[in-house]
């Protein structure tokens, strides 16, 4: 199980393990704005219902994703951003493991851990930033090797962006299967 962790503005920002959430409701760094329907914690001390939603008071910052493997294929909607290819595993599911992290601007084009990216008018990013990191699938990335798509002559569907709240919360919740109805009222925004 899982719990909701809210903000100040009671706006989603993560997404923890039910544990931590009863730890943070036990501290009192976090109150129980719902719980699951199942579940109880236990204990000699303790009888209260696992948390579903928790407030942080104090937490006003926005989700802070970092710019990791997971969330650039999340990002990306599991497809490449070259040729928009989206493997599926049997069930259904994306198959995460078919899809690569490709630098567009690659890192032995780089000098100092930074690239002047082509397509944001000469602004300077970090290599590893959401703005050089593209979802691609394995021909792709082989084929586009350590060249920039344009030196590959390969074109990229849409620019790699750094998610606005929005894609955040849709990033975030990518990796949860069922999303529980305790989260639902927090999630229409």
């Amino acid at each position: 199980m899982k719990t909701l962790l809210l903000n100040a503005g009671c706006l989603p920002v993560g997404i923890v393990d039910w544990r931590l959430g009863v730890q943070l409701v036990l501290s009192g760094d976090a109150s129980l704005v719902a719980s699951h329907p199942t579940g109880r914690v236990r204990s000699q001390f303790v009888d209260m219902a696992v948390p579903a939603v928790v407030r942080d008071p104090l937490r006003f910052d926005s989700l802070g994703l970092t710019a990791n493997r997971e969330n650039v294929i999340a990002r990306d909607r599991f497809a490449c951003l070259y040729c928009g290819r989206q493997p599926r595993r049997p069930g259904g599911r994306p198959d995460t493991e078919a899809l690569t992290i490709d630098h567009v601007v690659p890192r032995a084009q780089s000098e100092f851990g930074y690239v002047s990216a082509y397509w944001r008018d000469g602004a300077i990013v970090p290599l590893n930033d959401w703005e050089n990191l593209a979802t691609a699938c394995q021909p792709c990335n082989h084929r586009k090797a350590d060249r920039t798509p344009g030196q590959a002559r390969m074109r990229l569907r849409s620019a790699p962006l750094r998610p606005g709240f929005l894609d955040g919360v849709r990033i975030l919740f990518s990796r949860v299967g069922t999303v529980p109805t305790a989260w639902e009222p927090y999630l229409a925004l």
